[in-house]
């Protein structure tokens, strides 16, 4: 009992001089954040080199480039949003983790399916009061909520409701017609060469009047992505092809009812971007297998409904993440080595100090050796001293091998990977304090 009492005392001194702020312990301090920042810094330094590696990829595509060069997910398909498998593909891309809800967008195709020569020519128009101009539909979701409107609403329309169409301000004045007003949106089948060419229209209310860019493509409201978003190449004038077309906007419900009246046909799109737009390098490898199994299911689709135009997935992303793995690959396995070596040698700086220290306490522990103390006794008293100062190491080396990645390229806190890091730093720590014991057990 007399010697269990003997042993707590002396534990109890050499914490007390474990936590005075003495020069000594400030390098033993200074040794073990060192080890826990160096066995810290393995994971957090992949991490940001990884972040490096895919932001450069992602960040180098040029704006409105292809959706096939760009990190986003475009799915068209012929199969539009009111057929059930065609809504389910062309929202899929929204279920993908890390994938912004997908914009839907309609647009006129039919003229472009004609076949030169064979097929009599098809020519979207709008028309009102007599007068004709040439514009080509497209549809997409809540068209007033993506459209910059001039002038005043459709009476008792404050919100640009659906049902109608909304039309170019070039196309609006050329037809002397505002909201409120009714225009015949279709088109004209040239059947008969020198024949007056029929005319397959329906009478829809202008809802609204929207302001255009110097393309003729319509302008959104600040920090509206849809009509700027990569992928979507909208269509171009059916007699002078270099030229893009006027749109005539509707809805998605009103398109599908008067498409088949019109003999038109609407190709539809979704894209869907990163979100956020540089993700977790593992993030995204999961979104790229999410993309490449989503190509399979739009092969399925076309499979099942003959006939439609063909269903496909266009992104960037496999290709993008590809390079961006690639690289951070070939950094890991190159510095990988280094970074181990470092924390070897913050072990070695861990062992010197605990053999210097070992030394300048000899006449001591021989002194309890020859009371008949075993040296691993006093050893094991000597590194429990040492738990405070680890406690303290383990979160100051996580600190500061954070901030050392950081300059590499900004880590994002993750809890999985911070706990990662003071796994790392928690082996170190336990590792030098095994160092220690071994050291001081020689010694004594």
């Amino acid at each position: 009992m007399t010697q269990v009492r003997s042993q707590v005392r002396s534990l109890l001194r050499a914490l007390g001089r474990s936590v005075r702020p003495t020069v000594w312990n400030v390098l033993v301090l200074a040794a073990l954040v060192l080890a826990a920042a160096a066995a810290a810094g393995v994971p957090l330094f992949r991490a940001a080199t990884d972040q490096a590696a895919l932001a450069d990829a992602l960040t180098r595509v040029a704006p409105g480039v292809q959706a096939a060069d760009a990190p986003v997910v475009q799915v068209v398909s012929g199969v539009g949003p009111t057929v059930p498998e065609g809504a389910l593909l062309l929202t899929a891309a929204g279920s993908i983790r890390g994938l912004t809800e997908p914009v839907l967008l309609g647009q006129s195709t039919g003229p472009d399916l004609r076949k030169r020569g064979i097929d009599p020519p098809l020519t979207p128009v709008v028309r009102a009061g007599g007068r004709t101009a040439n514009a080509r539909l497209v549809a997409v979701d809540d068209p007033g909520r993506h459209l910059r409107l001039v002038g005043r609403p459709a009476a008792g329309d404050t919100a640009g409701g659906p049902g109608g169409v909304w039309l170019p301000a070039d196309v609006a004045r050329a037809l002397d017609v505002g909201p409120g007003a009714v225009v015949d949106v279709g088109t004209l089948e040239q059947v008969l060469p020198g024949e007056p060419a029929e005319q397959h229209t329906v009478p829809l209310t202008v809802r609204g009047v929207y302001a255009t860019n110097a393309a003729r493509h319509p302008v959104g409201p600040p920090g509206d992505p849809l009509w700027a978003a990569s992928g979507f190449k909208l269509p171009s004038d059916t007699e002078i092809r270099s030229v893009p077309a006027f749109l005539v906007v509707t809805d998605l419900a009103t398109a599908s009812r008067v498409v088949p009246q019109i003999r038109e046909t609407l190709l539809w799109s979704s894209v869907s971007a990163l979100d956020p737009s540089v993700p977790l390098l593992e993030d995204a490898l999961r979104i790229r297998e999410a993309v490449l199994d989503l190509d399979n299911q739009a092969a399925q689709v076309t499979t099942a409904r003959p006939g439609a135009i063909d269903a496909d997935v266009v992104s960037g992303i496999p290709d993008l993440v590809a390079v961006a793995d690639g690289i951070a690959t070939t950094v890991r396995s190159t510095t990988a080595g280094q970074s181990w070596a470092g924390v070897g040698l913050a072990l070695a700086v861990v062992l010197g100090l605990a053999l210097v220290g070992a030394g300048r306490r000899e006449t001591e522990l021989r002194a309890v050796a020859g009371l008949g103390r075993h040296p691993l006794v006093t050893a094991a008293t000597s590194t429990a001293a040492l738990v405070p100062l680890a406690v303290v190491a383990v979160p100051a080396g996580v600190l500061l091998a954070r901030a050392a990645a950081a300059a590499v390229h900004p880590v994002p806190p993750t809890s999985g990977l911070l706990r990662t890091a003071a796994g790392h730093a928690s082996l170190a720590v336990a590792a030098a304090l095994v160092l220690v014991l071994a050291a001081t057990w020689v010694a004594a």
